[in-house]
């Protein structure tokens, strides 16, 4: 079965996806995971978790292409100022998106209210019967408990009985209707604003094909090679600057499985010291990960594992 190429975005040097799907599409048929650096509307002040767009390394970019996987294209209209069709284009969308957002809150707060109806009643009603005795009933009934002429407990009496015998008559309906005329509009600055993924205004005319130029140093190519290498052995690869490497080896998909190594590429003729083993030895003796050094040798990659003595392997 044939996989349609996804869209690759060259913007600023970086490489992009925009579409969800597409990105899906990377990670679950092609190994390609990226990163996703985009902002998330509902939870904008973290970082812990982010979105859409999600951006490729140049290696995973390099391997896609090389595999006709994905087509590398440039927006052309990012590059002229919108015109005033697309900016009231944008406005009338953004109205449209804030009414709608209005209609779903006003109907969610009346679905709240007819929900709590027997409760807003019996509220209203308890604070009538409250009202009712008032102040100035129990003031005249502590003076005349207090000139003898009925005790307190029964003028207290009788003020109940005469509050239960005029039982107050609430409209049930009006009731309701009060609280829903109370449910303000909201204003703009508690709806969310429309964040875009994709251009709605970009046509297939608006984008070029372009090239991806990389790898252009030893190193760049060093790395396209061992990323690739590893790739096609069913490995999946991400960054490994966190972990002063160049990739992170996974068994499966990040999602579901930690990494397992620790990939430093290195120039065939590059030299290093005891020291550097050392360094690498104990860095994956930390974080309970395989050190791999990868480099090529007769245009063939070749790679030695690095481990702390006495770790058991796993």
């Amino acid at each position: 079965m044939n996989i349609k190429p996804v869209k690759l975005f060259l913007q600023k040097g970086r490489v992009l996806i925009w579409n969800a799907d597409d990105a899906d599409t990377l990670r679950t048929k092609h190994r390609i995971v990226g990163s996703q650096i985009g902002c998330l509307p509902n939870s904008p002040h973290q970082n812990g978790c982010l979105g859409m767009p999600v951006l490729l390394m140049k290696e995973e970019a390099y391997v896609l292409l090389q595999k006709g996987a994905a087509t590398l294209l440039k927006n052309t209209k990012l590059r002229q100022p919108p015109s005033d069709g697309d900016k009231e284009y944008l406005n009338k969308y953004q109205e449209d998106v804030y009414r709608e957002q209005c209609d779903v809150l006003m109907e969610r707060r009346r679905e709240e209210i007819a929900q709590h109806a027997d409760s807003i009643v019996a509220g209203k009603l308890a604070k009538l019967k409250g009202e009712r005795l008032s102040k100035k009933k129990r003031k005249k009934a502590q003076r005349l408990a207090a000139t003898g002429g009925e005790s307190s407990s029964q003028v207290h009496e009788n003020v109940d009985l005469n509050i239960k015998s005029e039982e107050p008559e609430l409209d049930r309906e009006a009731i309701i209707q009060r609280e829903l005329d109370k449910v303000k509009v909201p204003t703009r600055d508690v709806t969310f604003a429309p964040i875009f993924t994709e251009c709605p205004l970009t046509k297939e005319s608006d984008l070029e094909s372009t090239s991806l130029d990389f790898p252009s140093t030893p190193r760049q190519r060093i790395r396209c090679k061992v990323f690739l290498d590893l790739w096609e052995k069913g490995h999946y690869l991400t960054s490994g600057a966190k972990f002063g490497g160049d990739f992170l080896l996974y068994s499966g998909n990040p999602l579901r499985y930690h990494a397992y190594g620790i990939v430093v590429c290195l120039e065939s003729q590059q030299q290093f010291t005891g020291l550097d083993i050392t360094s690498w030895s104990r860095l994956g003796n930390a974080v309970h990960k395989t050190v791999v050094l990868a480099t090529i040798e007769d245009d063939c990659v070749v790679y030695l594992s690095v481990r702390w003595a006495g770790e058991q392997t796993p």
